[in-house]
């Protein structure tokens, strides 16, 4: 994960995330997903996985170029690492 944009949003609600992971682009290892986000963005709601980025910011997946797709885990992914 390296290059990203911000779009303004608000988040409404978080949940954890259990279970999932996001898929990015040129990574061999599942991401492991900080939580899902219920995100008022653009006047539309959605529910979104998020990341923690770089400078550890939680994120929206799709902020980051390189993300392809959310996968499930067959068991808890460590986000201690």
């Amino acid at each position: 994960m390296s290059e990203y944009r911000i779009y303004p949003h608000n988040i409404i609600s978080m949940t954890p995330a259990g279970y999932w992971g996001a898929r990015f682009d040129g990574a061999e290892e599942i991401v492991p997903l900080v939580c899902w986000a219920l995100i008022e963005a653009e006047g539309e709601t959605k529910i979104k996985g998020m990341v923690a980025g770089e400078h550890q910011q939680v994120l929206p997946c799709d902020c980051f170029n390189e993300f392809l797709c959310y996968e499930p885990a067959k068991q808890n992914i460590d986000t201690r690492a």
